[in-house]
């Protein structure tokens, strides 16, 4: 029997007819796998955004009104001293307690929401969360006649009269 391959044979190892075929078969899953990540870091990225957004934006607004307001849902709002968090002590070292004798208040707001992943990659969920930590405004005053010399008691500095 010749082991030598025949006309036939030849043709058949050189016929390249259906590749393109085999190897968009054999790509076409490696692409769905590849497009899915793709999709879900961006949806993860968009809700992540989406919360440092709205938790900043409710934040800025619970400070810049004293503390007072009621945040949106999805945001819970804390109060602390400032001896809580060595960032602000350390401003309150600077300032000294001759300008700002009361204790300052700190707001800690946090939110958090949680994605899915797609079925391809485990189908788990993954959670998402943001703080942010600021400073309470202080009460308004009532200024008197003299807004110079009211500012400058304000300040902490002497009475000169």
């Amino acid at each position: 029997m010749d082991k030598r391959p025949t006309n036939e044979r030849r043709s058949l190892l050189r016929d390249i007819r259906g590749t393109a075929m085999i190897e968009t078969v054999i790509m076409l899953p490696v692409f769905i796998l590849i497009w899915t990540g793709i999709i879900y870091i961006y949806q993860g990225y968009e809700r992540k955004i989406g919360v440092m957004q709205q938790t900043r934006a409710d934040a800025w607004h619970h400070a810049t009104n004293n503390c007072d307001t009621s945040p949106s849902s999805g945001t819970s709002m804390s109060e602390a001293d400032y001896e809580v968090d060595a960032v602000f002590s350390g401003l309150v070292s600077v300032l000294g307690h001759a300008y700002y004798p009361e204790p300052l208040r700190e707001l800690d707001a946090r939110r958090a929401d949680s994605i899915e992943e797609p079925p391809l990659i485990g189908s788990d969920t993954v959670r998402i969360d943001y703080r942010m930590g600021l400073m309470c405004n202080e009460e308004p005053q009532e200024l008197g006649e003299d807004i110079h010399y009211e500012a400058w008691l304000l300040f902490g500095l002497p009475e000169i009269l």
